[in-house]
């Protein structure tokens, strides 16, 4: 009686034993030991962002824009004036050109006068009393009230008889530019920077 009952314990216990395939290798955990886990976590934390920008390459990026931006500036700056000063020269000389061919046409004395202020006035015949307007006969009102007539020499004028004028010279500028309208005896009306003007 105790031997069967012995042998069927045994054999329930057999029975409960997991069964190995030939060849089977033992199964391993998928995230290890503690103590890698562990590691790997310590690992990752200690690393650091490396695709962002230090204080010192960002303060520099900044300081060369900037530096470009002045240039730029200085550059548009300087194109704007000589574009002012080309569109005066051009105006003024259509201008005198215009006055020679009045004085020939009517043969009469045509002098020229100024007149000074925030824009100024340069014309020919009767000084207005009320100052100039834009698209009169014989006056021409300043294109640009940055580009100024510093000086007349020498009472530049045209007469009708021969075609001849008043041998003088126009000097107007803005800031260092000085550009300079020569008016010969003969009537000849040229433009030259100061500097070069023979």
């Amino acid at each position: 009686m105790h031997l069967v009952a012995w042998q069927t314990s045994q054999r329930n216990a057999n029975s409960c034993k997991p069964i190995k395939k030939a060849g089977s290798k033992p199964a391993i955990h998928q995230y290890g030991t503690g103590r890698d886990a562990s590691a790997r976590h310590n690992n990752a934390m200690k690393k650091t962002r490396t695709d962002g920008f230090t204080l010192v390459e960002l303060l520099l990026v900044l300081t060369i824009a900037a530096l470009l931006s002045l240039a730029s500036l200085q550059g548009w700056q300087s194109w704007q004036q000589r574009q002012r000063m080309q569109e005066t020269a051009r105006q003024l000389q259509r201008f005198l050109h215009g006055v020679r061919a009045w004085a020939n046409w009517h043969n009469r004395e045509q002098p020229l006068w100024l007149l000074t202020g925030e824009r100024w006035c340069l014309g020919s015949g009767a000084v207005p009393a009320a100052g100039c307007d834009s698209g009169r006969r014989l006056q021409l009102l300043a294109p640009h009230p940055q580009v100024h007539i510093i000086a007349i020499e020498g009472a530049p004028g045209f007469y009708g008889k021969r075609n001849v004028a008043k041998a003088g010279h126009i000097i107007f500028g803005e800031g260092s530019l000085r550009w300079r309208m020569i008016i010969s005896s003969r009537g000849r009306i040229r433009l030259c920077q100061v500097a070069s003007c023979l």
